[in-house]
This record gives structure tokens, sequence and C-alpha cells, in this order.
């Protein structure tokens, strides 16, 4: 997790590290195969993959009516979690991700992801300031040598 600019919607947070191509699929961990991707655009990213995954299996499978529906879906999906509506919501302190079977502000799916979203931050926050702590502990226990 590294702190800074995700690079789909310019949000400054706590980033995960994206594979773009995943290491499984034979992807590396070269700087031109990462991506700083916030918590939401990173889940966003993922949902979205698998969902393209699905339509193409079902299209081989000549399955057009689960085609039409995951079709369908995706551009729910894309809809909700667009560039500004991730920013919006982001700074409006809620998790920005949203999933395309909660479309309304107050659906309960929201109110869980928004609390997930906050535990998260504090888990991070505490984390922080644990690496801190013992940072400063290092160097007031370090033994200095002449």
């Amino acid at each position: 997790m590294e702190y800074g600019a995700c690079s789909r919607c310019g949000v400054v947070t706590n980033c995960d590290v994206h594979h773009m191509t995943p290491k499984v699929e034979g992807g590396s961990n070269d700087a031109t195969n990462l991506q700083r991707l916030c918590p939401s655009c990173h889940k966003f990213v993922h949902v979205e993959r698998k969902l393209l995954q699905a339509i193409e299996r079902m299209t081989l499978a000549k399955r057009v009516r689960y085609v039409e529906i995951l079709t369908r879906r995706l551009a729910k999906l894309r809809e909700l979690n667009s560039v500004e509506n991730i920013r919006e919501r982001t700074a409006e302190g809620k998790y920005g991700y949203r999933t395309y079977w909660a479309p309304k502000e107050d659906d309960y799916a929201t109110e869980i992801e928004n609390e997930r979203y906050e535990i998260r931050q504090r888990l991070r926050q505490q984390e922080r300031a644990g690496r801190e702590l013992e940072v400063a502990l290092r160097r007031v226990y370090t033994p200095k040598l002449l």
C-alpha cells in the first residue's frame, strides 16, 4: 500500500498496487505492469475484469441471454463507478465503489460498504501510527557505537 494519487480517478489516498496483467497470467512486478489505484478503483477494475471474462465465456458458449444480462450489469457498473462518481463519493467521505445491484445512495449495501471503508481507514491509521512508534522506539533504544 502506498500513499499517493490513484492513476484512474486521481484521488490522493492510501493506494493499492495493481498488476495490470495478473501474475497468474504471466504478469511481472515491473513498474510498467504496476498501477497505483485507490481501494474503490481497485475493486472496480477487478469486478469489471471478472464480468468481461464471464461475458467472453458466455459468448463462446453461445448463451445469448446471459451475455445480455452481463452486458447490462457491466454498463451499470461502469456508470455507477465512473471517475466523477468515485471522486464525488470519496470527497463526501464515503466508500467510492458502488455495486450494480445497489443503485440508491440510501441502500443498506451502501451503508455496509461505507462502514467497511471507515474500518479499513481506521486500521490503516493505526498501522501507520504503530510503524511510526516502532521507528521512534528504535531510534531511542538503538545503542550508539563509538
